[in-house]
């Protein structure tokens, strides 16, 4: 069987502009400072001054360990399909919490766990990652297994009456949506 390698975006340095090589992570340097500031409940001289620098320092340092960023054709695109898968991974996540209810409280209810084997068709390491953490996330569902080759995540539902409905749930729902979000 031939691997298949899997698609990480090449990007060096010098292709980016110079304020980027210092600031390498802006989205992220931002997060870190306003997470700072709201978890001290102080908006001192002293803290701005200690989140500014955690907040570009940190990023900077270990921008090394950092995968390449994929270099999305259209970013206001992948923006929105963003925005739109994770809105439907929240819907989810709260009709699975009532769902995962009902069948563990319910008297009569019978439940049939079980494993399962998904294919993946995905080619950037990330998507499997973000697809993996989904399936995790999702009360109900655990993604048990990630093939070494990534091409298949093996799953454990606390209710899977039909392994294949659920394969096609999965592919259907959440691995076409964030294949569509990485090939922007």
């Amino acid at each position: 069987m031939s691997e298949t390698p899997l698609r990480v975006p090449a990007e060096t340095p010098r292709d980016l502009p110079a304020w980027r090589r210092w600031v390498p992570h802006p989205g992220w340097s931002v997060a870190l400072v306003l997470i700072w500031l709201s978890l001290n409940g102080s908006a001192s001289a002293g803290h701005w001054l200690l989140a500014l620098v955690l907040g570009f320092a940190l990023p900077y340092a270990t921008r090394r360990f950092w995968p390449a960023r994929p270099a999305a054709r259209r970013p206001l695109r992948a923006f929105a399909r963003w925005v739109a898968f994770v809105l439907l991974v929240i819907g989810d996540v709260i009709v699975a919490n009532f769902q995962v209810a009902r069948a563990v409280l319910s008297p009569v209810r019978r439940l049939s766990p079980g494993f399962a084997e998904v294919p993946i068709d995905l080619d950037d390491e990330r998507a499997v990652v973000v697809l993996a953490h989904t399936i995790t996330l999702t009360p109900g569902t655990l993604s048990v297994d990630v093939a070494p080759d990534r091409r298949s995540i093996t799953i454990h539902a606390l209710d899977m009456p039909d392994p294949a409905a659920t394969v096609r749930e999965i592919k259907d729902r959440y691995e076409r949506r964030i294949a569509e979000i990485y090939s922007c």
